[in-house]
């Protein structure tokens, strides 16, 4: 992983200031925030191991990392309240104390995935190396090295209604040990209900291997416009679900309530800029830091935490998920064939068996060309040309019916078009949209598995924009 030369504009400061992350570490204030009472792990005899060669390498780190958030700290004027105030939600971390304690022992790797919108995929910042979840893979690297593996999936424009269903044709979610939300700003800009943030939160919790989920909620311009900016977020569904939550609006809650924006928003005055996304990574690097301190405090070589030795058992460690919030279904099954690409790619391509020539792959552009993600889609502003897709629903013994929905790229200069799953009557899709949102519309219900086709055709000659296709 790259060493970044990352500079930030500190709130209230007009100078812009520099955190070169390959300088010398020096001594520096120590912050200690493991008052916040979010370790709840095995507790064993309390131990020095200096007789270990790997996990003093890890202290060694451990200091490093302090002393690196410390100075990041001084930086970016983060006060000890707003460090107290950024974590909305404790919620348990013994499922973390065991990823990481599997980590350090066995010496692999710490895979982090990250689901989100344009603001993880880096809109308005001016580089990757802008991006919270870059920052916190450099700070983790001065514990474990280049251990560190980031999957960040993030595509603008998506909502959790599109990654309930998505998630796994662009993250290979089950070998995730830690699972980062960049929590449903999309959600909250178009009206999305909180339903669909709760069954995404239900899969990845009941996913076999059992990641540690972390929300992050950040702050954007149409938090400004709210009489209550504060409360925006994930704590709600991080009480019920006992699950961490990081709240940028938490933080800079003095800030969002004078409308003080200066240094907080990016180049388009609309995403998060450098500040947010560095406190970002602050919070989320001090929440692996403290159970990692946990750890080198409990484990000796010579007195292994018992939980370690008999193996992880994750289902009986998480135990059984409480009732939902509210009353929504479960959906069983899901397959997703996508264009839009992340910056690993989409795992499952959609993919025409056959198109009439009006259509063909086009690209949203962008004003900025560093972005992690790319809207690709399939286009025609021809009527009544066609495009189909083929779909496989293969059967489950859960699942005997299933539901059809095509996805759309909507815009203020996007038209209509009629959608036929194989024979039946076609649906009408209105994809004009104030925003350029993905947008999810149902085609059929009752859908047995077997071989089918959706067939999509343009109503009049403006642009259609067609991402992905589910089944459910």
């Amino acid at each position: 992983m790259t060493n970044y030369l990352a500079k930030y504009v500190p709130v209230g400061e007009s100078e812009e200031l520099v955190i070169n992350t390959t300088k010398p570490i020096v001594a520096g204030k120590r912050t200690d925030l493991s008052h916040f009472g979010r370790i709840s792990a095995i507790k064993v005899q309390e131990t020095t191991f200096y007789e270990n060669e790997d996990f003093q390498n890890i202290v060694d780190g451990l200091n490093k990392l302090t002393t690196r958030l410390n100075e990041m700290h001084d930086i970016l004027n983060m006060t000890e309240h707003m460090l107290s105030a950024g974590f909305a939600y404790n919620g348990s971390l013994n499922r973390l104390h065991d990823i990481l304690l599997d980590v350090v022992i066995r010496n692999r790797s710490l895979k982090i995935g990250v689901l989100g919108g344009s603001i993880s995929a880096g809109g308005a910042l001016g580089g990757e190396q802008y991006i919270y979840s870059s920052i916190l893979g450099h700070l983790l690297q001065l514990v474990i090295g280049e251990r560190v593996e980031i999957y960040n999936v993030a595509v603008g424009s998506t909502a959790s209604n599109y990654y309930k269903y998505c998630i796994h044709a662009h993250l290979n979610a089950s070998d995730m040990d830690i699972i980062i939300w960049e929590f449903a700003i999309n959600d909250f800009i178009v009206g999305i209900g909180p339903e669909s943030q709760e069954e995404l939160t239900r899969f990845v919790l009941a996913l076999p291997k059992k990641p540690q989920l972390v929300y992050v909620d950040f702050v954007h311009l149409v938090l400004f416009r709210q009489p209550h900016p504060c409360r925006f977020g994930s704590k709600r569904f991080g009480m019920h679900y006992d699950v961490p939550s990081i709240s940028l609006p938490n933080a800079l809650c003095t800030y969002l309530e004078k409308g003080l924006r200066d240094g907080l928003l990016g180049s388009d005055n609309s995403h998060p800029g450098k500040i947010p996304h560095a406190m970002a990574a602050i919070f989320l690097a001090h929440l692996l830091k403290d159970v990692l301190q946990n750890i080198t405090r409990e484990w000796s070589p010579n007195n292994t935490p018992t939980s370690f030795q008999k193996g992880v058992d994750a289902e009986n460690l998480i135990g059984e998920l409480p009732p939902p919030l509210y009353n929504i279904s479960q959906n069983l099954h899901r397959q997703c064939w996508s264009t839009l690409l992340s910056k690993e790619g989409v795992l499952n391509d959609l993919i025409p068996s056959k198109r009439e020539d009006d259509w063909e792959m086009m690209q949203q552009e962008y004003e900025e060309d560093y972005r992690l993600d790319r809207k690709m889609f399939w286009g025609c502003k021809r009527k009544n040309k066609s495009i189909v897709f083929p779909l496989i629903i293969e059967p489950d013994e859960h699942a005997t019916l299933f539901s059809v929905y095509v996805v759309m790229l909507g815009c203020s200069w996007c038209g209509n078009a009629v959608v036929f799953l194989d024979h039946g009557n076609g649906v009408v899709i209105k994809t004009y949209w104030n925003w350029n949102i993905v947008r999810l519309f149902h085609v059929a219900n009752n859908v047995p598995p077997g071989n089918h086709n959706i067939t999509v055709i343009p109503q009049s000659d403006i642009l259609v924009r067609v991402t992905s296709v589910i089944v459910a």
